[in-house]
């Protein structure tokens, strides 16, 4: 008998925006939970019959604020979301559930619903960064884990683990794009401190960009379309603009806001000695001695 899985979106104090967190729980209401019994085993009554549709895709993007009736500050907050739920996006492959990381024979695996720490930051090699949501996992043996662990993946399908576009750490992540730059350019010399104070630079760019963006925003809908201030709600880029001093876009390193902080060298660092530690594929490009 196949395992039940749910996927609620109760959680624990995340670590995102309040933004970004009402618009990852805007994802999760068109996700179906799993009972036995019922079809093809998803009960689809809350979140509707076209799902698969919704889900064809793990990525979630935010609206372009500039296309929203009545775009806010908070909107330039929102990051693109990735969602490693693979009994759902990969749902041919695991016609038995997940297998556990520790029992020999795959074990019992049942659902613990998302993670309940919530998602993680990736860290990309220009400064930005995604967010990464995991289902939560139990086996009967007692070992709990994440879908995107090291270990779950490992028993995966190739093309599941090929899928998941990051290279995961204890408490955030690492694009494998920024992670195949890294495994370049460390043994070439490049310095771990120079790779982190490049993503940095990009990153505060990335910032400005974004700033200026939401105050030219909220003046063109002044100009465009004045009535836009006496209707929309008091969020609203363009009702501020009735006392424009109380238009503030949070600071670079704000976590309930903007959010921009960027990983340090000795994060990078770790990540490639952990990695040239931890690689199957026998394809390692060079000595893992430290550049910094």
């Amino acid at each position: 008998m196949a395992p039940v899985h749910s996927f609620p979106t109760a959680h624990k104090a995340w670590r995102t925006s309040p933004a970004q967190k009402e618009f990852i729980e805007g994802r999760l209401a068109t996700l179906p939970t799993h009972k036995p019994g019922r079809g093809d085993g998803l009960d689809t009554s809350a979140c509707g019959s076209n799902w698969r549709k919704n889900w064809r895709t793990p990525w979630a993007a935010p609206e372009e604020p500039a296309l929203k009736d009545a775009p806010a500050t908070e909107d330039f907050y929102v990051r693109p979301t990735y969602f490693c739920a693979p009994l759902v996006t990969h749902a041919r492959f695991f016609a038995h559930g997940l297998a556990c990381p520790q029992c020999e024979d795959g074990g019992e695996v049942t659902g613990c619903g998302w993670n309940p720490a919530g998602p993680r930051k990736v860290h990309r090699q220009d400064g930005s960064f995604y967010w990464l949501l995991g289902t939560r996992h139990k086996c009967k043996c007692g070992l709990s884990f994440n879908s995107y662990d090291h270990g779950a993946m490992a028993k995966m399908p190739r093309t599941v683990q090929e899928s998941l576009p990051c290279y995961v750490t204890h408490k955030c992540a690492i694009d494998k794009v920024f992670l195949d730059f890294i495994r370049t350019a460390a043994p070439q010399g490049v310095t771990f401190e120079s790779m982190a104070r490049t993503a940095e630079l990009q990153a505060h760019r990335s910032y400005l960009r974004a700033r200026a963006s939401c105050l030219g925003l909220a003046a063109s809908l002044k100009r465009i379309t004045p009535s836009i201030i006496e209707s929309a709600n008091a969020a609203c880029l363009a009702s501020q603009l009735k006392n424009p001093s109380s238009i503030t876009f949070s600071a670079f390193d704000d976590k309930q806001g903007y959010d921009g902080n960027t990983p340090g060298a000795e994060y990078l660092a770790n990540c490639y000695v952990h990695d040239f530690q931890n690689r199957d594929d026998g394809a390692h490009e060079g000595s893992p001695c430290l550049s910094s």
